[in-house]
């Protein structure tokens, strides 16, 4: 990880699968019960599209389309395909026509756009995520995202970020992204690509992204259309969700049977007290078993457990599988990122400790850390003194080099009361450099520091 803010494709990927509420009560950690399904207040019925608002966040809403074949109590599930718009609003209606044919959910990120605003992409993501796993009854096996040319790329670190629990990409005229070395992905994803013979911009990145995919050992196909840069004609779209569908690793009796019993055995560890153990198991079931019940029973597990301070206190990360630690830190680093910026400050606590103790933090996320305890309003995750406090520990001095690290230090500087140091960092900072880094962040911090005494409570905030 290089940047403390990383760039859109990492934003709108916060791990999925947590299906109990984030409240301060005590959740029931291992339950072996489907907790997916429409409650009887869900505002789309089958065969309809719309926009719901999540619960845990009212102020965030999502696109959906339920298939008319769908059935709440279904034992099996409903594959879930995730859309991402370079122009924002999801691409449900791109989809619905498949969807109702392939008895498919389609979800729509409304927020998600290219040049968007982060903080928003993310905190939208985390609630998004939460509510389609408590409120709709999925399948865990057939999980995918979708986009169209920076939605493509979107989707691409949807999959990194959600690793354990998505089977496959479907990018259409895209790309992975400038910083394409920065991706990995788990064996055997499933990766879609669609690009129209005319579209000169996509094809010159087709081979790159191919021979680097390669070495996850991925499984790719391509689909070529005659047009330019556009979503493939809608034959070609049906011809790739059956692939999807088809060339996936379906659940089975035994992945049920045994998700049942890692739910059982972590209940028991509870029980005894070890949640140190159930929330290692889980972490290494979701990576050694991806795609599975029982990955999908061992996230909603270590999830629930990271919302419950009290039993999370004795958990810690110091040591790691070595099959999974490369992965691990991205992996909790969105989860932190989803957290702070949906207000979700029991979460957000415990996994800046988890990042703190597995050593991950010093890869950039401490710049994130700081700038959010400086702007985020919410009481439990709001503390100018740590932000100054963090960006002291891991940064110790200025850097004229990393753009986001010197956004955070005039932040901390300036909320601690030392305007004079804030306004030297935000001095060395070019107005033309800062804004093609992070527009929306340096508009941001300029306006806070005209204006340093104003509160956060003033700024729109989706956490709020």
């Amino acid at each position: 990880m290089k940047t403390a803010f990383p760039l859109q494709i990492l934003l709108v990927c916060i791990p999925f699968g947590v299906a109990l509420a984030l409240t301060n009560q005590n959740p029931t950690v291992g339950s072996i019960e489907q907790t997916s399904g429409v409650a009887a207040d869900y505002p789309v019925k089958p065969g309809q599209s719309g926009k719901v608002k999540t619960l845990d966040f009212p102020a965030i809403e999502y696109g959906v389309y339920l298939p008319s074949a769908y059935d709440p109590a279904s034992k099996e599930g409903y594959p879930v395909l995730y859309t991402f718009s370079p122009g924002g609003g999801g691409m449900v209606e791109d989809f619905r026509a498949i969807a109702e044919e392939s008895k498919m959910i389609v979800i729509g990120h409304l927020e998600s756009r290219n040049g968007g605003n982060a903080d928003v992409i993310g905190a939208s993501t985390y609630a998004i995520i939460h509510d389609v796993t408590k409120r709709l009854c999925i399948d865990p096996s057939a999980q995918f995202a979708a986009g169209f040319s920076g939605g493509a790329t979107v989707a691409y670190g949807f999959c990194k970020y959600n690793a354990p629990l998505l089977a496959g990409v479907f990018a259409a005229g895209g790309w992975l992204g400038a910083s394409f070395e920065e991706h990995w992905f788990l064996k055997d994803l499933l990766v879609a690509r669609s690009c129209g013979k005319g579209d000169a911009g996509a094809l010159g990145y087709v081979n790159r992204d191919r021979d680097y995919m390669k070495k996850f050992n991925v499984k790719i196909k391509d689909w070529s259309f005659d047009g330019g840069h556009e979503m493939p004609p809608e034959r070609t779209k049906k011809e790739i969700i059956a692939w999807l569908l088809a060339s996936r690793q379906k659940t089975n009796p035994d992945d049920v049977k045994k998700s049942r019993e890692l739910a059982e055995k972590c209940r028991t560890l509870m029980q005894a007290g070890r949640a140190n153990e159930v929330f290692h198991t889980c972490l290494s079931v979701m990576f050694s078993k991806p795609r599975t019940w029982q990955a999908f029973e061992a996230q909603k597990t270590a999830f629930a457990l990271l919302a419950d301070t009290n039993r999370f206190s004795s958990c810690h990360i110091v040591k790691t599988d070595p099959k999974i630690s490369p992965f691990l830190s991205d992996y909790l680093a969105i989860q932190m990122y989803g957290a702070g910026g949906a207000g979700d400050a029991g979460s957000w606590r415990n996994l800046v400790r988890c990042m703190d103790e597995c050593g991950a933090m010093k890869m950039g996320w401490y710049s994130y850390v700081a700038w959010v305890m400086v702007f985020n309003a919410n009481p439990g995750i709001h503390d100018p003194p740590g932000a100054l406090k963090y960006m002291e520990k891991y940064a110790k001095s200025v850097s004229p080099k990393l753009i986001y690290e010197q956004f955070s230090w005039a932040a901390a500087y300036a909320a601690n009361g030392q305007i004079a140091k804030a306004k030297k960092v935000f001095s060395q900072l070019t107005r033309e450099n800062a804004e093609q880094n992070d527009a929306e962040h340096y508009r941001q911090l300029k306006s806070y520091l005209e204006d340093p005494d104003r509160t956060t409570a003033d700024k729109k905030s989706p956490s709020k």
